[in-house]
C-alpha cells in the first residue's frame, strides 16, 4: 500500500485561504482518479478542508500555533520547514495505522498521475523511486511544460519506503510540535 502525505499550511500565513482549498481539492481529485485503490492520503493541518475529502482521505487535525506572527504567505524559510516537517512527522504517525509499505509526499498544489498507486502496488519488492522526468503546469498560464530532473524543483517526486522513516512508537497524531 502507498500512503501519500501532504500538509496544508495554516491558515494565518496564506495570502488567500479559499485558494489553498482550491488547489488542495484539485489535487485530491487527480489522487482520487488513481487506477489501483491500494492507497490511503493523508491530510494534515490546522483547518479541515471546507470540502469533503473523497474516498481513502483522512484529514489529521493539528492544533499547532502559525510558523510566523506574521500574517500572510511571507513567512521566511525556517518557520515553514519548521511547520511542514512538524506536520509531516504528523502525517507519518497517522499513516503508520494503515501499514503502508511506501510513502510518496506530495504537495498540495500538485497533480499526480493516475497509475503511481498501481506501479507502486505492482512493484512491492522496490526500494523506491525518483520522477525524473514530468510536467509542471502554471495555472496562471494554464500550460504545461515538460521537465527533466523534476525532483530538482518539485517536492512531489519521491516514493520511498515507508520503513526508511523509523517512525517512533511514541509519535502518536496528537503530539505536540516539540515531541515531533
Amino acid at each position: 500500500m502507498l500512503a501519500f502525505i501532504t500538509t496544508i499550511r495554516h491558515p494565518r500565513n496564506s495570502t488567500d485561504y479559499g485558494q489553498v482549498e482550491e488547489f488542495l481539492s484539485d489535487t485530491l481529485d487527480s489522487i482520487a482518479r488513481q487506477a489501483c485503490d491500494d492507497y490511503v492520503v493523508i491530510v494534515v493541518g490546522n483547518q479541515k478542508p471546507a470540502f469533503p475529502l473523497p474516498p481513502q482521505m483522512h484529514f489529521v487535525g493539528v492544533n499547532f500555533p502559525p510558523p510566523t506572527a506574521q500574517r500572510g504567505a511571507q513567512t521566511g524559510m525556517g518557520p515553514v520547514i519548521w511547520d511542514k516537517g512538524t506536520k509531516t512527522g504528523i502525517g507519518l504517525a497517522a499513516a503508520r495505522e494503515f501499514s503502508p509499505d511506501f510513502v510518496m509526499f506530495f504537495d498540495a498544489d500538485d497533480y499526480l498521475h493516475r497509475d503511481v498507486a498501481r506501479y507502486v502496488h505492482d512493484h512491492p519488492d522496490s526500494q523506491g523511486w525518483v520522477v525524473r522526468k514530468g510536467w509542471m503546469y502554471s495555472r496562471a498560464r494554464n500550460s504545461y511544460v515538460r521537465r527533466n530532473r523534476l525532483f530538482r524543483i518539485c517536492g512531489t517526486s519521491f516514493v520511498v519506503p515507508f520503513a526508511a522513516f523509523e517512525v517512533p512508537d511514541h509519535l502518536t497524531v496528537s503530539s505536540t510540535q516539540s515531541e515531533v
